[in-house]
């Protein structure tokens, strides 16, 4: 491990070639569809407010602006999903006026039926809303005009940052683009390697697409490079063009076919909700707890006089390093700031405050200034350090897939989280849990899940404290949420007896409940019943080892967790 660290941080002392640093232009993008919003609702208010003026002789009649008041809602929501506003608008006015010609014609014909049916239209212009819509239509047609003009004169005519790697492939250049060397800026695909891996997330950053063009024995490396980047990437591939293969991407002008092998977990949209979800709730937590996180400062500056923040380099979005901040709960003299070794329940590192910390979740909090930062997410694969391991093997020794946990923002918590997969990584099989995880959540629809993953997050932090206190009051051992038995298979009555199931669940019913394995369970209904899970375990766990339960007849009765996993079989939920 030390050797690994040492070779990092060897290179990143030597001289490397400065790689080129792209401006955002999704940012730019957005700023432009802000404006072509605006520029609607302004247009369709002055074509009705002319028309108003050419037919009753009256600026601002009332009965104009209210048919454009009427008609903008429906307008842009049709407009919102039928392209009105999107990357190719910007550069094609043509296409653009027509899809908004298209969205104001449908808004006109729903507004004329809803109007019809409730026998409201009596009191529309038929006139003046015909001449409105054609206004419209024709300032319509001179904003689109004047937009593609002003994206021409100030970008270039470029809305995408656009990347060719030539590693050694078929030729490939775009005009648009910009075509690098990577001989010459001295990076590679070696998945081995984590600092090689930040360097290509920094190149990658900002790239909405990328091309690579590599010999056959690359390819599969570069692929996994472009997933974990989480941009749109393809490699150029000689036999896809000689056999005229479906479903690539073909550039007639450079007689060349890619393969398209990424395209990123979440659209524009997607990712701006779940950057408000993301923003909201970072606000909203850090005003709550800062009370609470002033406490446990004072405490741990009281009992050792050490600092307060532990700050760790993490891996990130993209396979780029970012520092994450937890509040420190080990002995300054034995941070483990690589960590080599995880901590475990029983850890001699562990300061007294930090036991309660850990215990409680608390220690992540400060993880919401990473949030507010933009390196981590609420919701995402918790993010893990350089020299981690499972069985001794680094993380990404382990399965190649790892990387692509790395194509979003990491989080506070996550689906793996939720499903009780957390503390030490001592087996192989710790690791390969979470990470079927995370990329189950990359996959699957990410803001709904960031949603369900989130409530259970707040829920968990808020009673933490309160689970803390009630387990030492009765004497009860925490309960280990690293087990992945929770969620599948029905746990003993106590430690010394088999995992069997007793005879009264021996039945089909049972055996269909237990062999399930345990990503068969929505992510929405298990963040809805995994505290109801957790109690009813406490609550097992504390009349076993309480005397008098233990004084009481063994009597065979279905388990209480057996009840309620049978409750969320997907039969008894729908």
């Amino acid at each position: 491990m030390n050797k690994l660290m040492g070779d990092i941080s060897a290179r990143a002392r030597v001289v490397e070639p400065l790689l080129p640093n792209c401006p955002s232009r999704e940012r730019r993008r957005l700023r432009a569809y802000l404006a072509l919003v605006l520029g609607d609702a302004a247009v369709l208010h002055l074509g009705f407010i002319l028309a108003g003026l050419v037919y009753e002789g009256i600026w601002m009649e009332w009965r104009a602006l209210m048919q454009a008041q009427l008609l903008l809602p429906i307008y842009f929501t049709i407009a919102l999903y039928n392209g009105t506003y999107s990357m190719r608008v910007l550069t094609d006015w043509r296409f653009g006026v027509g899809k908004a010609f298209v969205a104001l014609a449908i808004s006109a014909a729903l507004l004329n039926f809803v109007a019809f049916y409730t026998k409201s239209n009596a009191t529309f212009s038929r006139a003046s809303f015909t001449l409105g819509l054609i206004f419209s239509m024709a300032l319509i047609v001179i904003a689109r005009r004047f937009a593609a003009w002003m994206v021409e004169r100030l970008w270039d005519g470029r809305v995408q940052n656009r990347l060719v790697l030539m590693d050694g492939g078929p030729e490939f250049s775009l005009d648009d683009g910009l075509n690098l060397s990577t001989r010459e800026l001295a990076i590679a695909p070696d998945t081995q390697d984590p600092h090689m891996l930040d360097r290509l997330g920094h190149l990658l950053r900002n790239q909405d697409h990328v091309v690579v063009t590599c010999p056959p024995e690359r390819r599969q490396d570069w692929a996994h490079v472009l997933k974990s980047a989480g941009v749109f990437g393809e490699i150029v591939s000689e036999p896809a063009q000689a056999i005229g293969v479906l479903g690539v991407r073909q550039y007639d002008l450079q007689q060349r076919t890619t393969l398209v092998v990424s395209i990123g977990p979440l659209g524009l949209r997607k990712r701006a909700v779940k950057r408000a979800f993301d923003l909201f709730l970072a606000v909203c937590g850090l005003l709550v707890i800062s009370p609470l996180l002033l406490l446990a400062a004072l405490a741990i500056k009281l009992e050792d006089g050490g600092p307060v923040l532990f700050v760790q380099q993490r891996l990130g979005r993209g396979n780029r390093f970012f520092q994450m901040y937890k509040l420190r709960t080990m002995r300054v003299e034995h941070s483990d700031h690589s960590g080599e070794r995880s901590t475990g329940r029983d850890d001699d590192r562990v300061t007294r405050i930090g036991a309660f910390l850990r215990a409680t979740s608390m220690d992540e909090l400060p993880q919401l200034w990473n949030v507010l930062r933009g390196d981590m997410s609420i919701v995402g694969p918790r993010p893990h350090a350089l020299g981690s391991r499972a069985n001794d093997k680094l993380f990404w020794e382990v399965d190649e897939h790892y990387w692509r946990r790395h194509s979003l923002r990491p989080g506070l918590t996550g689906l793996a989280q939720v499903r009780g997969y957390r503390g030490a990584t001592e087996r192989e099989e710790d690791l390969t849990q979470r990470l079927q995880s995370d990329l189950e959540y990359l996959s699957g629809c990410c803001c709904a899940i960031s949603r369900s993953c989130g409530a259970h997050c707040v829920c968990c932090a808020m009673t933490a404290p309160i689970r803390k206190f009630v387990d030492q009051s009765c004497g009860t051992e925490k309960l280990p949420l690293t087990r992945p038995e929770l969620l599948s298979v029905p746990s003993p009555l106590t430690e010394d007896e088999p995992a069997a199931l007793p005879s009264t669940l021996d039945t089909p019913l049972a055996r269909s409940i237990t062999s399930r394995p345990p990503f068969s369970v929505s992510p929405l209904r298990l963040s809805l019943t995994l505290p109801a899970m957790v109690m009813m375990r406490r609550l097992k766990s504390y009349t076993a080892t309480s005397p008098r339960a233990v004084s009481l007849p063994r009597v065979t009765v279905t388990p209480p967790v057996a009840v309620i996993r049978s409750m969320l079989r997907p039969s008894a939920l729908l």
